[in-house]
């Protein structure tokens, strides 16, 4: 992609939808659970609806990636299990 696609691209971006944004929280709010039971999920779907402009959403093709690293700790006596684990 070169810079004229790029700004091009970036130009139709639009602002998220501040009424889909304040009626996926006001259902969010409204749910039978407990307020924020859900943590980052909610504020997700708040979001999503902000960009669809729409409160209930469907996602497709959603992938899960999963990260694991060796930061050495074991050494340390910081972590309970060794590296292998």
């Amino acid at each position: 992609m070169n810079d004229i696609e790029l700004k091009s691209y970036i130009s139709g971006i639009l602002p998220a939808d501040k009424s889909a944004v304040e009626k996926a929280a006001a259902y969010q709010a409204k749910l039978a659970k407990p307020p924020h039971s859900l943590g980052r999920l909610e504020d997700i779907s708040v979001r999503i609806a902000g960009i669809t402009g729409k409160v209930k959403n469907e996602i497709r093709n959603c992938h899960v990636l999963v990260f694991a690293a060796d930061n050495g700790v074991y050494e340390e006596g910081v972590a309970i299990t060794p590296q292998y684990v």
